[in-house]
């Protein structure tokens, strides 16, 4: 037990657990898309966002949306132009990826 105790503690120290998430709503989506980023630290490095359709195809790049402070942000992108399907918010940030499904509903 004190041994995983001490791993513990080494993991609480972990720089990397800064970290940021993605959550998306309302789902399924008509008109238009609420993104929240929560936790998100994205002062260092050089943050993206990116919407990809499934098949790996990026079809906007939302960079310029973000702010690059810590903390939780939030805004809103129009989807009416997407077809119905299913799309991937991609968050890159300081050698992470978060991703988020959205399902985009006629």
């Amino acid at each position: 037990m004190v041994g995983s105790h001490s791993s513990l503690s080494s993991v609480d120290n972990d720089e990397h657990l800064s970290f940021a998430s993605v959550w998306t709503y309302p789902t399924p989506v008509v008109d238009q898309l609420t993104v929240r980023l929560n936790s998100a630290n994205l002062m260092s490095g050089r943050p993206t966002l990116t919407m990809v359709s499934i098949y790996g195809q990026q079809l906007r790049d939302l960079t310029s949306l973000l702010t690059l402070a810590a903390g939780r942000q939030e805004f809103n992108i129009q989807t009416s132009d997407l077809a119905e399907g299913v799309y991937l918010l991609v968050l890159a940030h300081n050698k992470a990826i978060e991703t988020c499904k959205v399902m985009v509903r006629r």
